[in-house]
């Protein structure tokens, strides 16, 4: 018993007889232009051999991409496994909160705040320092337990060099650890590394195409951080070539209320998600997120001097008393008076004490209060203290409303 091939080109089984006299042969003809049915083989008598079943070249047909299984998604409505996203903000609003919280939830199985998740190990490279995430850690770990199988990279990602990518590639096959997710904070400080410069396309196409090429060996999905420029409102920093790479991207917005927003401006696999509202909440010394309502609408934006004013009043420790204020904001009394008006008019500034004895500091939001988030320059250098009086860590350096309780920065 053999195989033979018929005058379709099909194998079937049975007894070969000898030809009498040779078939025809068949030519490769353009395909039906009425049933669109491919070109018969070219085949010559015994000498004809079928088509493989399964091509070997990379082509795929129509058939073979809907058999296809649908893309699954490694957080529920809101991105898909292997997918490249970008989350970006002004600086000092909080992204690297919901860099840690996706992370470990990643790593644990948790559900993201009542989405399911695809649980795997997380790569978070820490491109701006280590020191902020031990807090921010501790606190989802005293409310959410054991993060799982999370890695910590800590320090820049030179994305410009071939080189360097490959070697955090074989640290992590000598570990044999195969990230689900690698998490980029930030795009910026990795580009930099390099030298490059995340304004040209040529080097945001580079650093994007390494850092897939990453991502690939593993099937891992990238989470990009990254900030605003100064121009347009909420408009990611740099080249358009980081946007254009995107699967997803996902905004984060601070309002006046304190509340953080997260919309989904872009999604390329499946719909967009709705707008996700949250709040900082303390928690051992740091803060983690949790689920809250739409904030009302924002109030009129402050004024270009009570805005100044804002930027050089911590939001935690002992504040600042009106004068040392006042200097630190380098306005005449009667401007600054206004601006200390026009900002505890708004909410976002209080006033502890009575007298040139009293003290005035930002509001922070924790669910009850409204705030603002300190922006990142703050000139004043007033000693703040602990419960011991010494001078406390972090003393004259600028505090957010996402800033550790004890006043240390965290970039955000």
């Amino acid at each position: 018993m053999s195989d033979t091939i018929d005058e379709t080109g099909n194998a079937s089984n049975g007894p070969q007889s000898p030809p009498t006299t040779a078939p025809p042969a068949m030519t490769d003809a353009p395909a039906d232009a009425d049933n669109g049915s491919a070109p018969p083989l070219t085949a010559t008598g015994n000498n004809a051999t079928p088509a493989p079943a399964t091509p070997t070249d990379g082509l795929l047909d129509v058939a073979a991409l809907l058999a296809e299984p649908e893309q699954a998604h490694l957080i529920e409505g809101i991105c898909t496994a292997g997918s490249f996203g970008v989350l970006h903000a002004k600086a000092n609003v909080g992204k690297t909160f919901f860099g840690i919280d996706f992370a470990c939830s990643i790593a644990s199985g948790r559900p993201w705040h009542g989405r399911a998740v695809k649980r795997g190990p997380v790569l978070y490279i820490a491109a701006e320092g280590k020191a902020g995430l031990k807090k921010r850690l501790r606190a989802w770990i005293a409310t959410h337990g054991n993060p799982g199988q999370l890695l910590l990279w800590p320090e820049p990602l030179n994305l410009m060099q071939p080189t360097d990518v490959s070697a955090l590639r074989e640290k992590l096959r000598v570990r044999r650890f195969r990230p689900r997710l690698i998490v980029v904070d930030t795009w910026s400080a990795c580009v930099a590394a390099g030298g490059g410069d995340e304004n040209t396309a040529k080097d945001s196409g580079r650093a994007a195409g390494l850092l897939q090429g990453l991502a690939r060996q593993f099937g891992a999905t990238v989470l990009v951080l990254h900030h605003e420029g100064h121009g347009e409102k909420g408009r990611m920093r740099g080249s358009s070539g980081l946007p254009a790479t995107a699967d997803t991207i996902v905004a984060l917005k601070r309002h006046r209320s304190g509340v953080l927003t997260l919309r989904n401006t872009k999604q390329r696999d499946i719909g967009r998600f709705p707008d996700l509202h949250f709040r900082l909440e303390r928690v051992e010394g740091s803060c983690i997120l949790e689920p809250t309502d739409a904030p009302p609408p924002d109030a009129p934006p402050l004024s270009e001097k009570a805005t100044a004013a804002l930027q050089v009043l911590p939001a935690v420790g002992d504040g600042l008393t009106y004068t040392i204020w006042r200097k630190a904001s380098g306005q005449p009394d009667r401007t600054f008076r206004r601006s200390r008006d026009e900002l505890m008019a708004a909410g976002v500034v209080k006033r502890a004490g009575e007298g040139k004895g009293a003290k005035y500091r930002q509001v922070i939001d924790t669910g009850q209060t409204g705030g603002l988030p300190a922006p990142p320059v703050m000139p004043a250098t007033e000693p703040t203290t602990g419960n011991t009086g010494a001078p406390r860590r972090g003393a004259g350096v600028p505090v957010t409303a996402a800033a550790d309780a004890d006043g240390e920065r965290m970039v955000g």
